[in-house]
């Protein structure tokens, strides 16, 4: 009976790509996840390959290959050389069995590139990642309480703080203030109360990161604010 060969941390990073990609054997596919059993850091590293692959036919606009790319694929394959290992294996009857074995080591061409194209995927998707959390997020704000009213609420995620302008707000009455709201899953937290100047303009910093929130609102609420809600909404934005 052939007995199958562990792997160690090293080769499973070398199969990885090829792994999530459904481009091994089935005696590496078997090897592989019998370290990952064992192994949280091979394990984290190709359940990343795994995400990234299974994205990668949705991130891109389907366009007909090159012409000739099939062939050249199917050339570099021919050019790989087999270099299949011979090992000696027990027998039934105590003589030793000659069964070739594929080195883990010489992979076919097209499951090399495959790989290596993923590894480049997982670095891109990571760099468009940074840089997605780096941009500023904008939310436009209006109101059927105050039509004239009109808002932008930007968050920058990296600063963890939002920046609130308001324009056209109707002045709030005597003994009246507006307080703004970042709720999650319903349960709304006060960001502080301001009031807009004769113009109807404010400008407010909120030092607050609003990952995770559903929704910022403004209210209606008596001067130095309510520990909930009370007032009736004038602007509400979903986050």
């Amino acid at each position: 009976m052939t007995t199958r060969e562990k792997l160690d941390c090293q080769e499973v990073q070398a199969l990885a790509g090829a792994y999530a990609l459904d481009a091994v054997t089935p005696l590496e596919a078997a090897a592989i996840r019998e370290h990952l059993e064992t192994c949280a850091g091979c394990r984290a590293d190709v359940a990343q390959m795994v995400e990234v692959a299974r994205a990668l036919p949705l991130s891109v606009e389907a366009t007909p290959p090159p012409a000739g790319l099939k062939q050249r694929i199917l050339d570099a394959i021919a050019e790989d050389p087999a270099d299949a290992a011979i090992v000696s294996l027990p027998g039934s009857m105590g003589a030793p069995e000659q069964t070739p074995r594929r080195s883990f080591w010489s992979s076919r061409a097209w499951p090399v590139l495959a790989a290596a194209a993923l590894v480049a995927a997982v670095s891109v998707a990571g760099y468009a990642y940074n840089l997605q959390q780096a941009q500023p997020r904008v939310y436009t704000l209006h109101s059927t309480a105050a039509p004239t009213a009109t808002g932008q609420l930007t968050y920058f995620p990296r600063e963890h703080a939002a920046y609130l302008t308001l324009d056209k707000m109707p002045t709030a009455a005597a003994g009246r203030t507006y307080q703004m709201w970042l709720i999650r899953n319903g349960k709304p937290e006060s960001v502080g109360t301001m009031q807009p100047d004769a113009a109807g303009e404010a400008d407010v910093t909120l030092n607050k990161d609003l990952g995770g929130y559903q929704q910022f609102a403004v209210t209606d609420e008596p001067d130095g604010g309510s520990a909930q809600p009370t007032g009736a909404q004038v602007l509400s934005q979903g986050l």
